[in-house]
């Protein structure tokens, strides 16, 4: 009897080990996830992702590795710019540890591109110059010029590409397409290879593609766009005028890459002069992104009848009908049933000083 109460009591005592191994084991399996768990990255560097030291476009920089530290063949190092070397960067944690071969980390496109481009200068090969080749919005029936910079081109070839139908226009300095308004234009010695356009159409506008034949393919893809401006005056296309009042024309030049030279006013198809004897006659030009001619003509005489056209060095010309009334209809003032037009300051003031002259 006693040496079953015995046993008993020593099956008791083994089960009272077992559960204490129990949880400490499960003790040890918690602990090791925790480590893992922060080994891993979860201690994030940047606000979105776990992973090395964020890298910046004016900022690109490396830790030292510290000594008898090694990182994993399969984790992805990214390249430093200094000096035009190439060093490995190796992800650090903020307690400077290094992360495990899992972790993730983001690249500035930029950055990348600069990468390849001293990757490209280190192997001698050609690479492309694309802050100087950029798009172009050009005018319509006007010449553009679409460049692209290349360096280090030695024997290889340079080819333009239309990508609205896939068509080769040039390789090197030859013309590869049967519409002649295309041509390749080069000067020796220089990084600069030119598609020209001549008599650009509506139809012109898409991606060109700068090509070099080499090993990787180098290619750099430039978006013409084609507009064609629009000239309007306002008020059109009949404006009523009463007689000894001032006609003010206000002509607008939009969607023009680029502000027109000059803007010529006609009267009746001929070229209005300032300095006519009949005075009272000018013209107030404010040229931008939208160019803006107000001419005014002060104590508006019958002979002031007739067609006023506004003609930009950039666009078509467009024109209005002006009609000088004795006051026999004065319900049909100002522009035919539109608005009265609001006459700016400086030509209130312009035209205050006209009449001191005059008198």
């Amino acid at each position: 009897m006693t040496q079953m109460c015995y046993k008993a009591q020593c099956c008791r005592n083994l089960m009272e080990v077992l559960k204490s191994l129990r949880w400490i084991f499960l003790l040890i399996v918690l602990t090791d996830s925790v480590i893992g768990h922060v080994s891993d990255g979860s201690n994030p560097l940047t606000k979105k992702d776990a992973g090395i030291t964020s890298i910046a476009k004016s900022d690109v920089y490396s830790k030292s590795v510290p000594p008898n530290t090694s990182t994993s063949s399969s984790a992805t190092t990214p390249i430093e710019l200094r000096d035009s070397q190439f060093t490995k960067l190796v992800p650090f944690n903020n307690n400077g540890s290094h992360l495990s071969a899992n972790s993730t980390f983001n690249v500035d496109p930029e950055v990348e591109e600069a990468a390849k481009i001293l990757e490209l200068q280190r192997q001698g090969l050609p690479w492309i110059d694309k802050a100087a080749s950029p798009n172009v919005t050009a005018l319509l029936g006007k010449t553009a010029y679409l460049n692209c910079r290349v360096k280090n081109l030695a024997d290889k070839t340079l080819s333009w590409v239309r990508h609205r139908d896939i068509h080769l226009l040039t390789v090197g300095r030859y013309t590869y397409t049967t519409d002649q308004r295309f041509r390749s234009i080069h000067t020796p010695h220089t990084d600069e290879w030119t598609l020209q356009i001549r008599y650009p159409q509506l139809r012109d506008k898409g991606i060109y593609e700068c090509q070099v034949s080499a090993t990787p393919t180098q290619r750099h893809f430039i978006h013409l766009t084609v507009v064609e401006p629009v000239t309007e005056v306002a008020g059109g296309p009949d404006l009523y005028i009463d007689r000894g009042s001032t006609i003010n024309l206000t002509c607008t030049v939009k969607y023009s890459p680029e502000p027109p030279h000059y803007i010529i006013w006609n009267h009746n198809n001929a070229i209005i002069s300032y300095s006519s004897p009949r005075g009272g006659v000018s013209v107030v030009t404010e040229k931008g992104e939208t160019t803006v001619s107000h001419l005014l003509i002060l104590m508006a005489k019958n002979a002031d009848s007739g067609r006023y056209s506004c003609s930009p060095s950039n666009a078509a010309p467009h024109g209005v009908n002006v009609h000088v009334l004795s006051g026999e209809k004065p319900e049909a003032m100002q522009t035919g049933g539109q608005m009265p037009q609001q006459i700016p300051v400086s030509l209130c003031l312009l035209s205050t000083a006209i009449l001191l002259m005059i008198y």
